[in-house]
């Protein structure tokens, strides 16, 4: 159940990102959930060109969506999204000494 839920979520921010529909607040604090969940999960198995990826997805996270929401965060909110971030932080983190400890 949870996995469908992740995918949804998923699915819905890769058509929010083709299209013109706006996602509300509370959308894209969920969808950044997800996001870092499923990184947290997969991290292990990401290649360079996967970062590469992983690094745009995230300054969409952290710049471009935060910047349409930050005036309309609650405090409870704005920690939310700057403990996401944080998260990410680490996941690459452990992955830079994942590369450090393979070589």
């Amino acid at each position: 159940m949870k996995q469908v839920l992740m995918m949804c979520a998923v699915l819905m921010l890769q058509a929010s990102a083709c299209t013109n529909i706006s996602l509300s607040k509370s959308d894209y604090i969920r969808n950044y959930e997800v996001w870092i969940t499923q990184l947290k999960i997969k991290y292990k198995n990401c290649k360079d060109d996967d970062w590469v990826k992983k690094e745009s997805e995230f300054k969409s996270f952290s710049e471009n969506m935060y910047s349409k929401y930050k005036d309309e965060f609650t405090e409870e909110e704005r920690r939310q999204v700057d403990n996401l971030t944080g998260q990410y932080y680490a996941v690459v983190a452990k992955h830079k000494g994942n590369q450090l400890k393979e070589n």
